[in-house]
C-alpha cells in the first residue's frame, strides 16, 4: 500500500472511503485541554481570545497526539448563538458559557441580532484562528472548523426548556424560530464574500439541520408535533407514551401519572 505522508491525506482518503496506511484520527475538540494550555502556560479564558493561541494550541495537540486533524472553533458551542444575540460569561478554565437568553423571557424575534461573521461576536476571531491555523499546518494536518445546528442555536436563545415547551404550546412559533435561525445561517456566506469562501472550504457540517439540510426544521417540528392517536385511541400530546409503555413493559411506567397521553397518565392497554 502507497504511503500516506501527511495527516492531510489521511482524513482526505478516509472522507472519501479509501485505504490509508492507517486509520485517521480526527480530533474534534481540545482534547487534554489542561495538558496543552499549560505546555502553553495559558489558562482557557486566555487563550480563547486570542487567534495566535488558538492556533498555536492546536498545532501543540497535534504534536502531543499526532492526530491528522484540527479545528476551530475547538468544542465551543457558543459563537453562532452569541452571534444572534446571546451574552455569555467566560470561565478561567472552561469554554465560554450562555448568560443571556434573548427570548427566554419574551418570544419576540426581533430581539435577535442578523449574525455576520466580520463583526458578530466571536466570529472575526475563529476566521482569523483559521486563517493562522492553515498557514502553520501547512499541508500536514486536515483543518476543519466547527458550526453548530440551528436547533441547538435556537435552543441557546429560547433556552433548552422554553423550546421543548414551544413545540407543545406554541409551534407556530418554535418554527418561526427555526426559520429565523435557518435564514441567517444561509446568509452568512452572502454577507461578506471572502468569509464565505473559507467557511466553504473549511466548515465541517454538524448536526442534522446545518446550512444544506434536505429536511426543513419547520417540517420536523410538524412531524413531531403532529401524531397520530396512541394504543390507547385517545388523542395523544408529543410527550405521549402509549406506545412505548407497550415495548417497554407496565412495570417500568406503571404509577407515573400527569406525563403521556392527553388522559394524564400512562396508558398500558394494547
Amino acid at each position: 500500500m502507497e504511503t500516506v505522508s501527511t495527516g492531510r491525506e489521511r482524513m482526505r482518503r478516509a472522507l472519501k472511503g479509501q485505504l490509508a496506511d492507517r486509520p485517521a484520527l480526527a480530533y474534534l475538540f481540545l482534547g487534554g485541554a489542561r495538558h496543552v494550555l499549560e505546555r502553553l502556560g495559558q489558562r482557557m479564558r486566555v487563550a480563547y481570545r486570542d487567534p495566535q493561541l488558538i492556533a498555536d494550541a492546536q498545532m501543540l495537540a497535534a504534536e502531543l497526539f499526532e492526530h491528522d486533524s484540527a479545528m476551530v472553533p475547538w468544542g465551543c458551542l457558543t459563537i453562532e448563538a452569541e452571534a444572534f444575540g446571546c451574552g455569555i460569561r467566560e470561565p478561567d478554565d472552561y469554554y465560554p458559557q450562555i448568560a443571556q437568553r434573548p427570548l427566554e423571557e419574551a418570544a419576540d424575534l426581533s430581539r435577535l441580532s442578523d449574525p455576520d461573521p466580520a463583526v458578530s461576536g466571536r466570529m472575526p476571531l475563529v476566521l482569523e484562528a483559521l486563517t493562522r491555523l492553515r498557514e502553520r499546518a501547512g499541508d500536514d494536518l486536515f483543518i476543519s472548523a466547527m458550526v453548530v445546528s440551528p436547533f441547538l442555536v435556537a435552543a441557546e436563545l429560547r433556552g433548552m426548556t422554553g423550546l421543548m415547551m414551544d413545540f407543545i404550546r406554541d409551534p407556530d412559533f418554535a418554527e418561526a424560530l427555526f426559520e429565523r435561525v435557518t435564514r441567517g445561517y444561509r446568509a452568512l456566506p452572502e454577507g461578506n464574500p471572502a468569509n464565505g469562501r473559507l467557511r466553504r472550504r473549511a466548515i465541517r457540517k454538524r448536526g442534522r439541520h446545518a446550512r444544506h439540510d434536505r429536511t426543513s426544521p419547520p417540517r420536523a417540528i410538524r412531524k413531531a408535533v403532529s401524531r397520530p392517536p396512541g394504543r390507547c385511541g385517545a388523542p395523544r400530546s408529543p410527550r405521549c407514551f402509549c406506545d412505548r409503555a407497550q415495548l417497554l413493559g407496565s412495570t417500568v411506567l406503571r404509577g407515573n401519572p400527569g406525563i403521556g397521553c392527553r388522559r394524564g397518565q400512562f396508558c398500558l392497554r394494547g
